[in-house]
């Protein structure tokens, strides 16, 4: 069993980090900013002020992906080494999410050579690079699979929650088709909604974990778009 004593002062770090998420108009704010300068100096003082701390007006896509990659992996990393043993592997399974897709066809395409920044340890790099990938398959549910077979046996009694956990993540954050007519700002709210629901309703259990990774894989994503818009195409921006 997971030690909900424990686990309480695990969710008060989550807790507090939870609080640093920025708002919607926190984000409406710096969505106003017409240039890549003045972006990072405004979102310096917010929440993700920590994340972009390496990251300058002269940025280029390339620096601005590996820096978030990055982070990410080092967020996952350090979170995962709070909990017990038999969590960590489920945890550090997520560190590579944001590579999963370029994985997948390093793997699938042989003849293809996709540079990666990956950390040497990154779990699901080893499980994508030595699978034998069924091609009628999704790539993103083999993954998901093998993530849920990392849950340790303890985790019986949470097991429907971690799979409603699952469900989020995959409406979230698809690797294997887009929701036509489904708006991708819209999926994102309803996504944060239904994770900010199970992080609150699940304070003495691993869920709360999950839940907050997602939401902080959500953030990321929506900061990744707005600083890879503003280094592509400040032409745009300067006309508005």
């Amino acid at each position: 069993m997971f030690d909900r004593a424990a686990y309480s002062f695990i969710y008060a770090r989550l807790q507090h980090r939870l609080g640093r998420r920025l708002s919607k108009s926190q984000w409406q704010h710096l969505g106003a900013s017409k240039s890549l300068g003045h972006y990072l100096e405004t979102a310096r003082q917010t929440g993700v002020g920590p994340w972009i701390t390496r990251l300058t007006s002269s940025s280029d896509v390339h620096t601005i992906e590996k820096t978030l990659r990055q982070e990410w992996r080092w967020q996952v990393k350090q979170i995962a080494k709070w909990h017990p043993k038999p969590w960590q592997a489920s945890l550090l399974w997520l560190a590579d999410l944001a590579e999963l897709p370029l994985l997948v066809e390093q793997n699938r395409e042989r003849t293809v050579k996709v540079q990666i920044e990956t950390a040497v340890d990154a779990p699901s790099r080893a499980f994508v690079q030595n699978s034998d990938w069924p091609q009628d398959q999704p790539p993103g549910q083999l993954w998901l699979d093998e993530f849920k077979r990392l849950w340790p046996a303890s985790s019986q009694k949470s097991e429907h929650l971690l799979k409603a956990a699952v469900g989020v993540f995959k409406a979230g954050f698809s690797t294997d088709r887009l929701d036509v007519g489904k708006n991708p700002f819209e999926r994102r709210d309803v996504a944060s909604t239904k994770l900010v629901r199970l992080f609150r309703r699940n304070p003495q259990s691993p869920v709360a974990s999950f839940a907050y990774l997602g939401l902080l894989a959500l953030d990321m994503e929506h900061l990744r778009a707005h600083l890879i818009y503003r280094a592509l195409f400040p032409e745009v921006l300067n006309r508005r």
